[in-house]
């Protein structure tokens, strides 16, 4: 995974057939079909959360920038 910022990370995702899978503290977000992983975040169901001030990574599959 690289890291990359929000529009990108959320750009990415629309493109494709894939569906968060919100865990705890994290979400994978997977292609429906094959259930690979195709991009990451660090929030999850538990936060941390916008008004905690903590910034939250996004990431998506592949290779560096």
């Amino acid at each position: 995974m690289r890291e990359v910022s929000k529009d990108e990370f959320y750009e990415t995702m629309g493109r494709g057939n894939v569906h968060p899978d919100c865990d705890r503290r994290f979400t994978y977000w997977r292609n429906v079909n094959t259930r690979h992983a195709v991009g990451w975040h660090s929030a999850g169901y538990a936060g941390p959360f916008e008004h905690e001030g903590i910034p939250t990574v996004y990431a998506v599959a592949g290779g560096a920038a």
